[in-house]
């Protein structure tokens, strides 16, 4: 995230009107919190101001995200999307089931099972478990 007054220059393709955006931009601030005329809601800090020529244009940084999603290529718009890394821890159990019908009554069946927890789950399910032993030793 940009923290300082940014300004990119997008080249018109027509050589005519060039677009420019600016980021953190300070003059005219008080113009970009309008209210009353109902010109723009937003604070500036969530606002891009565009110009071209000699008119200026605020918009919202969640529009122009929403626009370049939709205008990107599907490349593009995996690119533009937030990446998380989770930790997974790995459980293995094997259970076993005895039949009562079909098959053979009686015969055993053993079924391997394997799942993917996050660990955040891991360490808040045993932070409970340890809660729990802790609170039944206090009672009991």
């Amino acid at each position: 995230m940009l923290n300082s007054h940014n300004i990119a220059h997008i080249p018109d393709q027509a050589h005519k009107n060039d677009l420019i955006f600016e980021v953190n931009y300070q003059g005219d601030r008080k113009e970009a919190k309008i209210n009353e005329d109902s010109t723009l809601a937003e604070p500036a800090d969530e606002t891009i101001r565009a110009t071209i020529g000699d008119k200026v244009a605020y918009i919202k940084l969640s529009d122009l995200y929403s626009f370049m999603m939709v205008a990107g290529t599907p490349k593009q718009q995996t690119d533009m999307l937030p990446i998380t890394q989770t930790t997974m821890e790995v459980y293995e159990q094997m259970h076993i089931i005895t039949l009562k019908q079909d098959l053979k009554k009686g015969q055993t069946v053993r079924a391997h099972c394997r799942m993917r927890v996050p660990v955040k789950i891991v360490h808040a399910i045993k932070r409970d478990l340890e809660r729990n032993l802790m609170g039944s030793a206090l009672i009991s």
